[in-house]
């Protein structure tokens, strides 16, 4: 995403997350792993493990800081994270970096910055 991501431009990712609380992460799993694979069979039945990958899926991907260095380590900056839905998701953003403007180009030529 940062390579099609205009300089200065910010890049926005919005992604499942775990729920840190005692209560509501244990609640989160329940529903994850036993009823939403049962609701995506009844709502798709021809696909054999349809929503059976999501939990799985939001179980391995990074969230928290873990997405944060992720993030930062491919060039984004300003990287922050916003719990919502009571942590069930959150909304990543970063902003790629503005490069000072060097090279034949910059001077006024024509050449490749």
């Amino acid at each position: 995403m940062i390579r099609i991501t205009r300089p200065g431009g910010r890049v926005a990712i919005l992604e499942f997350s775990r729920p840190t609380g005692r209560i509501l992460g244990r609640a989160y799993l329940a529903f994850f792993k036993r009823i939403l694979p049962r609701v995506g069979q009844a709502i798709s039945p021809n696909a054999s493990n349809a929503y059976g990958y999501l939990p799985a899926s939001v179980l391995e991907f990074p969230d928290g800081q873990a997405m944060l260095d992720l993030m930062a380590a491919r060039g984004l900056s300003d990287c922050s994270g916003t719990p919502m839905t009571l942590g069930i998701a959150t909304l990543y953003i970063g902003t790629k970096p503005v490069l000072a403007a060097s090279g034949p180009k910059a001077e006024g030529g024509h050449g490749v910055a």
